[in-house]
């Protein structure tokens, strides 16, 4: 069993998560796909437990949220109380700060060496610089000419990415190695960045042709930006890849949804305004989903062609979830709101 600071774990079936979220303004289309969520969710699925891995000590202990797992379960994430956050690692059952830059700071990622990336306050300043916790040391990755960077994904091979503010004020996408940060360019424009990066040293992300074009999905392979097609929508994102070079893009407009690319072949993930956020080696696949377009997200794991609905802390208050990170043993984290207010969670299945 694991347990959070407050020690709360809770089980709770599909159903019963769903159901209380939707007793009101369902419209008919809306409920066909909510009733088809429930009975994804049923006999043959897993049962979800949902744990509170609870918040920093005061004065960082108003929300938390955890960010990402690796192999080995620990997690990370960051406590906050107002706009000041710190970042935390949570391992076995208890959870510490990562020491700073000078200010505050974030975590997003973390490999199963232990290696952390995420984004701190430079000393006296009112922005963020990408930064890497290894080791107990924090390290400053720096920028690429400009003030502003954060990374946002590192491999088993210490290979770090994200993207940073240039001298001419554009923002790139950006590849840490062995202490150098490399600009990975754009599709022509002045944006893009590198949200995500495999053990084979592929990256994904976004960029733009033109100042005015929206974000196209994009994948950086052997040195090469390739563009992965318009997926029938504007503004359209890769947000994940694995190991077998599955990507997962996320589209915005004019609707929400996911879908899986690989080899230049697409499959779309169902239902409407899926908010798909990470994807694991066995290609399972973790995000919110909303049966309109400004209901409750609801917490759900896609795998076997099957979604299935998240429980969640069920507090009073704003029914709303986040889930952000999976790993290979189906260990997903994320947040979810009780009555204190946002907590750092963990499912596990069983």
């Amino acid at each position: 069993m694991i347990s959070g600071h407050d020690g709360q774990e809770h089980t709770g079936s599909a159903t019963v998560a769903l159901v209380s979220r939707f007793k009101v303004g369902v419209g008919a289309l809306a409920l066909v796909e909510l009733l088809a969520f429930v009975v994804g969710a049923g006999a043959g699925s897993p049962r979800w437990r949902i744990h509170d891995l609870g918040t920093l000590p005061a004065p960082f202990s108003a929300d938390s949220e955890a960010t990402a797992i690796n192999a080995r379960g620990v997690v990370i994430g960051w406590s906050r109380q107002g706009a000041d956050s710190r970042a935390f690692v949570w391992r076995a059952g208890r959870m510490r700060a990562l020491p700073s830059l000078g200010g505050e700071t974030s975590a997003v990622a973390i490999a199963d060496d232990g290696d952390i990336v995420g984004t701190g306050a430079v000393p006296r300043r009112s922005y963020g610089h990408a930064t890497l916790w290894r080791y107990g040391r924090v390290i400053d990755l720096g920028t690429l000419g400009g003030s502003l960077s954060e990374a946002l994904a590192v491999n088993n091979r210490g290979q770090v990415v994200g993207d940073s503010t240039t001298a001419t004020r554009d923002k790139h996408a950006f590849l840490w190695q062995k202490g150098t940060m490399t600009d990975l360019g754009t599709l022509g424009g002045t944006q893009s960045a590198a949200v995500a990066i495999n053990t084979h040293g592929d990256i994904v992300g976004y960029a733009q042709r033109s100042p005015y074009d929206p974000d196209h999905a994009v994948l950086w392979k052997n040195g090469t930006l390739h563009d992965l097609g318009p997926f029938g929508s504007k503004v359209k994102q890769a947000i994940a890849i694995n190991s077998a070079g599955r990507i997962l893009v996320s589209t915005f407009r004019p609707d929400m949804h996911a879908y899986l690319w690989q080899n230049g072949h697409s499959t779309k993930i169902w239902p409407r305004y899926t908010a798909a956020r990470s994807m694991n080696n066995k290609g399972w696949i973790v995000g919110t989903a909303l049966f309109r377009r400004k209901g409750p997200q609801i917490p759900f794991v896609w795998h076997a062609d099957t979604m299935t609905a998240l429980p969640t802390l069920a507090g009073p208050g704003p029914a709303w979830s986040g889930v952000y990170a999976i790993n290979d043993r189906g260990w997903i984290v994320g947040r979810s709101y009780n009555n204190a207010g946002d907590r750092a969670v963990l499912w596990t299945p069983g």
